[in-house]
């Protein structure tokens, strides 16, 4: 009993640690950039969250219910990774293509094209941040796993600093701070545990990736229509209002968000 509570205030350490960090930087970043500014970052933030749900296919919830029926666990992770990052090339191929039309839609400005660069990198980065995640949280490597979920945000919130006091004061700031801050965690990530993603073709299995998408599907619609739910709120305001209102309005939710992790 003593060492479950023991790893659940470990696991418990990261996310509290996280919800501090991601406290302090929502005022620090309102404080540098002005509302509107603001309003235009949170549409980025707000469709990588979205993107997050139609990436995973919900296979992510998949791997965790098959980690205990697989011995071999890098053969489990692996092919868990093929249909998402497949989802992945074909939505960054997408986007792409249509970055002018994407940019003129989310930020009034068809030549800010770098925002959708970004992102279709991003999207690599938090399926392997994801699965990898997953990994260490199944092992129950608790303090590991709080450790990288702190690392996350602290560099998130560093280099976001570092591109407002030294670079520039907008949206873009805010926007290049958070995936850089999130590339940098990643690429950590991938460096320390190299040896699970060693790709082999012998590992590859049809009948697993299968089993695993037969189950993510109704995951997968589910958090879907969730993700629908939580961002039309602000796509709503951006349609009808403007990218102030936005700003304003996002501020308080994260504020009002992060509360809930305290309680």
């Amino acid at each position: 009993m003593n060492t479950f509570i023991k790893k659940l205030i470990h696991f418990s350490v990261g996310p509290v640690i996280g919800a501090t960090i991601s406290f302090i930087t929502v005022p620090l970043t309102a404080y540098f950039i002005s509302p509107e500014e603001y309003g235009k970052a949170s549409l980025f933030l707000l469709l990588q969250v979205l993107l997050a749900a139609y990436l995973y296919l919900g296979i992510d919830q998949a791997y965790t219910r098959e980690y205990h029926e697989v011995a071999d666990k890098n053969l489990l992770l692996q092919n868990a990774l093929v249909l998402p990052l497949g989802m992945a090339t074909i939505i960054s191929i997408l986007f792409l293509f249509n970055m002018s039309y994407l940019s003129n839609f989310f930020w009034g400005d068809p030549k800010q094209n770098g925002p959708i660069i970004m992102l279709t990198l991003s999207m690599y980065g938090m399926i392997f941040e994801r699965f990898l995640l997953l990994s260490i949280r199944m092992e129950e490597k608790a303090m590991l796993y709080s450790m990288f979920t702190i690392l996350i945000k602290l560099l998130t919130l560093l280099v976001t600093l570092g591109v407002l006091l030294f670079w520039r004061k907008d949206f873009l700031s805010v926007i290049y701070g958070t995936i850089v801050g999130q590339l940098l965690s990643d690429i950590i990530l991938l460096v320390i545990f190299h040896k699970k993603l060693r790709f082999r073709l012998k590992y590859y299995n049809k009948n697993l990736i299968k089993k695993l998408f037969l189950f993510g599907i109704p995951v997968f619609i589910a958090f879907s229509i969730e993700g629908i739910f939580t961002t039309i709120d602000r796509f709503s305001l951006k349609w009808f209002s403007n990218f102030k209102e936005v700003g304003l309005y996002t501020v308080a939710l994260k504020v009002a968000s992060l509360m809930k992790v305290f309680q």
